[in-house]
């Protein structure tokens, strides 16, 4: 069995992921940096765009598009 180890770029994504969950953008702007600087050494390109990804979806929240919400706006649309 082959086991990987968690690089310390993982743990970073983690950590990153945990502090704009928690809104902690302070934190999260720091970890960002750690995570631009370990991604300028390694050619993995796509563990920085989810983190810019990440902190996109938190920074700006898009609406409820649930499909229970939008049945519920529609039905107040209807009324």
């Amino acid at each position: 069995m082959n086991v990987r180890q968690r690089s310390l770029g993982d743990d970073l994504s983690v950590a990153f992921t945990r502090a704009c969950r928690e809104r902690d953008f302070a934190v999260a702007d720091h970890l960002l940096s750690a995570l631009e600087i370990i991604a300028s050494r390694e050619d993995e390109p796509g563990r920085l765009e989810r983190a810019y990804l990440e902190l996109a979806h938190w920074m700006c929240p898009q609406p409820d598009r649930s499909p229970a919400h939008m049945r519920h706006a529609v039905a107040i649309e209807l009324q």
